[in-house]
């Protein structure tokens, strides 16, 4: 097979410069309450679920019930999404180039849906024929179940598919899941077993690149 059966595609950190909003707003929520947020919870944050990310502020010292953190945290991470969408340089160009490829495209996030309803409502038609957001699953990233799902409402074989993550998290899910996985990394670490390629940026790429590495993949 020379062409995947569908590209998925991660969303904060991997075409969104969002994933410090998160970080951001734990940060705030935490020290308002007299704890303390580290470079440490930074980095674990980095993907995860809104449940887990709430469970990483209360260790920090935010004495509030997970209910009431994702709540805040979502209305929150929305309110600055509606002022400013930072796409990631080439995110963009990269999601066209799949939708003018004819391959089916699906958004797998752990961001609820009220804020990517935003994201959608504000930005110009995305190729997006499935959209899975962190509240339609039981279990997040690093859980297999986000890209199962997806692949599932897509109709397609999982190990037929690709996958665009920025973080370990994303990663560990979309391996779990058995798709080929891309890294486009901000900042984190990543070891090499959790991708069978990594590109330092989006810029430039386009679908050619994405089958590049499935025939590399497939071979």
């Amino acid at each position: 097979m020379t062409r995947p059966s569908a590209i998925l595609f991660d969303l904060d950190g991997t075409l969104l410069e969002s994933e410090h909003l998160y970080s951001d707003i734990g940060a705030e929520m935490v020290e308002a309450a007299g704890g303390a947020w580290t470079e440490a919870d930074r980095l674990a944050s980095v993907g995860a679920a809104l449940p887990d990310f709430s469970v990483l502020l209360q260790r920090a010292g935010l004495a509030r019930p997970t209910s009431e953190i994702v709540a805040a945290v979502v209305d929150h991470v929305t309110e600055r999404m509606r002022a400013d969408v930072p796409w990631r340089p080439g995110a963009l160009e990269l999601l066209d180039s799949v939708e003018a490829a004819g391959l089916p495209c699906a958004l797998v996030t752990m961001t609820y849906r009220d804020t990517v309803s935003v994201l959608l409502d504000q930005s110009e038609a995305l190729p997006f024929d499935v959209v899975i957001t962190g509240d339609d699953v039981v279990h997040g990233k690093p859980h297999p179940e986000p890209y199962l799902l997806a692949a599932r409402h897509l109709g397609v074989a999982p190990e037929k598919c690709v996958a665009i993550e920025d973080s370990v998290l994303g990663l560990t899910s979309a391996g779990r899941a058995g798709l080929t996985r891309i890294a486009v990394p901000l900042d984190a670490e990543i070891d090499s077993d959790l991708y069978e390629a990594r590109w330092g940026t989006l810029l430039g790429r386009s679908i050619a690149d994405i089958l590049d590495v499935w025939r590399r993949c497939s071979a």
